[in-house]
């Protein structure tokens, strides 16, 4: 909820500021189809089998292996804050992935 509002504040502090008048329909368009996007992609991973999800997780251990360390402890961090726009189950089940590798 926190990130939620602070996304909106920054969009809407965006969408203010006198020089970005021109371009407002344009900051628009794109956050909102972006914000589509996103639900769309939480939606089908919630409709995932717990088999799906642990392939899945599988996966994200091994990409997250090949990171670099500083993008791995980032990555950490979003998992343990549960900041991944992935339902609770999900983030449990990649963060028990990338405590793994």
């Amino acid at each position: 909820e926190d990130q939620r509002r602070e996304i909106f504040e920054a969009l809407n502090a965006a969408l203010l500021e006198p020089k970005n008048a021109p371009m407002r329909a344009t900051l628009i368009d794109y956050f909102a189809d972006r914000a589509h996007a996103v639900r769309a992609a939480q939606e089908r991973l919630a409709q995932m089998s717990q088999r799906e999800k642990e392939q899945l997780a599988a996966e994200f251990r091994r990409e997250v292996a090949s990171l670099p360390a500083e993008e791995q402890v980032r990555v950490g961090e979003l998992l343990r804050r549960g900041l991944l726009p992935v339902p609770g189950d999900l983030n449990q089940l990649l963060l028990a992935a990338f405590e793994a590798r």
